[in-house]
C-alpha cells in the first residue's frame, strides 16, 4: 500500500518516528540503528515502508535504505520470525553481513541480535539459504550471470582463469562466487574478486570475508 513516506521529520518517539507528509502525521516503527542515523527533527526525510495489517492494529515500519527494507521483509518470510525479531536483526547486522551469515550458515552471528535465540537463528540461516539458492537457480537469479553457466543453486559456476580458459568449479570457489552474486555482484565481477583472494587452504567464510573487503563492504 505504501512504498515510502517522504516528508518532514516531526518527532522521534522511542522506537518510532512521526513524519509529516502533506499535513498528515505518519507513525513508523523502526530499528534503533535507523533512529540513530536520522537527520535532526524538522529535516526532510524519506523512509521506505512495509505495512502490516492485523485485526488489532495497522502498523507501518520504516527503513532508510531499500536493502534494509528487503532484509526485514525477507526475515518476515521465515516462520516464527515476527516484526520485533526482524527489526532487532536489521539493527544488529547490515544487509551484506546478514547475507554472508545466511550463506555460510553462521547462526552464531545471527543470534547476536537481542531476542533471537540459537534455535531461531539456525532456522533463519537454514530456510533463507535455501531460498537464496532457489532464486539464483531461477530465471531472475544470478545477476549478470552469463548464458550457459552452471546452476547457481547447485553451487556450480563457469569460471574463467587468467589465461581465459573456462572450467567448472564444484567447491569453495563456486560457493564464494555464489555468495557475492547473491550480495549484488555480477558473475564476472564475483569471479574476478574471488580469484584475487582465493586460497585453497582457507575456510569458505574467510574467502568470502576477504572478497567483501575487496568490495569495500
Amino acid at each position: 500500500m505504501f512504498a515510502f513516506i517522504n516528508g518532514r521529520l516531526d518527532s522521534i518517539r522511542g522506537d518510532s518516528v512521526v513524519i509529516d507528509a502533506g499535513g498528515v502525521g505518519y507513525r513508523l516503527l523502526t530499528a534503533p540503528s535507523i533512529l540513530s542515523r536520522l537527520p535532526p527533527v524538522n529535516s526532510e526525510v524519506k523512509l521506505h515502508t512495509h505495512f502490516i495489517v492485523r485485526e488489532d492494529a495497522h502498523t507501518l515500519y520504516g527503513f532508510i535504505t531499500r536493502d534494509e527494507l528487503g532484509m526485514f521483509e525477507t526475515l518476515l518470510s521465515v516462520s516464527g520470525v515476527g516484526p520485533k525479531a526482524a527489526l532487532s536483526l536489521v539493527s544488529t547486522l547490515q544487509p551484506p553481513q546478514f547475507g554472508l551469515a545466511v550463506l555460510t550458515e553462521d547462526y552464531k552471528l545471527i543470534s547476536q541480535a537481542p531476542g533471537v535465540g540459537t534455535k531461531l537463528a539456525q532456522k533463519i540461516a537454514f530456510e533463507l539459504r535455501d531460498k537464496m539458492k532457489k532464486e539464483l537457480a531461477g530465471p531472475k537469479g544470478g545477476r549478470g550471470a552469463s548464458p550457459g553457466s552452471g546452476s547457481a543453486g547447485d553451487g556450480i559456476f563457469a569460471i574463467t582463469d587468467a589465461a581465459g580458459a573456462s572450467f567448472v568449479d564444484h567447491g569453495k570457489f563456486g560457493e564464494a562466487v555464489e555468495a557475492l552474486i547473491v550480495l549484488g555482484c555480477s558473475a564476472a565481477e564475483a569471479n574476478g574478486i574471488v580469484s584475487a583472494v582465493y586460497k585453497e587452504d582457507a575456510p569458505l567464510e574467510d574467502i568470502i570475508r576477504s572478497a567483501l573487503m575487496e568490495l569495500g563492504h
